[in-house]
């Protein structure tokens, strides 16, 4: 499965990422990555992280990410 990861960070920059995982750990990955490319601070991304990871169930891990990227 192949799912498209975009980091918006206003007022512009867009970062588009690529992942055919769906493996929590390489989305988050992937997302940090699009996150940092996009030009959030490290604490932004921290945050992200942690959210994520401490989602106990897939639809709340899911929703953890579509509040920090369009993930498609």
């Amino acid at each position: 499965m192949r799912r498209d990861i975009v980091a918006v960070c206003l007022p512009a920059e867009v970062v588009q990422i690529s992942l055919k995982s769906t493996n929590r750990f390489a989305v988050v990955s992937a997302i940090r990555q699009a996150l940092r490319r996009a030009g959030r601070k490290p604490r932004e991304i921290e945050r992200f992280s942690r959210e994520a990871l401490q989602a106990r169930d897939r639809k709340s891990f899911e929703e953890v990410c579509a509040r920090w990227a369009r993930v498609t």
